[in-house]
């Protein structure tokens, strides 16, 4: 550092000897020197305001690139974090996706479970009315065969009818005979009624 200034080298003295230094040489010279070790001092401020604009200026710089170094990283991690909540939200959509087409698949397996029953159930109740119309038309055709003797019989039970009685009609039922045919045909429409009740009357 230095420790005098320009003017303490123009008004330094030196003591005078015999045959010394011409002194106007002399002065001549430290004012020379002075102006000279001036401009150096004013230089030398400049450059220290100019070095510490510098390191302000670097000092920003710095400041701003650990401000952008900030920023980098946090939008590193937001776009982490966004990253990993998107792969948690597909995969819980996917998730939800497969439940919903599970349930949809079991609704739909047991439509058709609940179909093939139905189905079967109508198919056992056709079978079963099937058999029952079958049966009431089997029914129905031996009563006619039972009601409907041979037209051999027919003749021979007309021939066999007995004849009015003659005289009083009030004696008719007095004198009226039924021959074994007639009982047979009885017996015969009972038995029917029996295996088909309701049948005999509609008819």
């Amino acid at each position: 550092m230095i420790k005098f200034s320009a003017e303490d080298i123009v008004n330094q003295t030196f003591e005078t000897r015999f045959r010394g230094y011409d002194r106007a040489q002399v002065d001549e010279f430290l004012n020379g020197l002075s102006r000279e070790f001036d401009h150096i001092v004013t230089e030398h401020k400049q450059a220290r305001q100019e070095l510490k604009e510098y390191k302000a200026e670097l000092s920003e710089y710095r400041r701003r690139e650990a401000s952008l170094h900030d920023a980098l990283n946090m939008a590193r991690q937001v776009g982490e974090q966004i990253r990993q909540q998107s792969e948690r939200d597909a995969e819980l959509t996917i998730a939800e996706a497969e439940l919903r087409a599970e349930r949809m698949l079991a609704g739909v397996q047991n439509r058709v479970s609940a179909l093939r029953e139905e189905m079967f159930e109508l198919q056992q109740q056709r079978v079963r009315s099937q058999t029952e119309l079958r049966n009431v038309l089997e029914s129905h055709l031996k009563m006619l065969d039972l009601l409907s003797p041979p037209e051999n019989v027919q003749r021979s039970s007309i021939s066999r009818a007995p004849k009015p009685p003659q005289g009083d009609p009030r004696d008719h039922d007095a004198h009226f005979e039924v021959g074994d045919e007639d009982i047979e045909d009885a017996h015969a429409i009972d038995t029917v009624s029996k295996t088909a009740p309701g049948i005999v009357g509609a008819s």
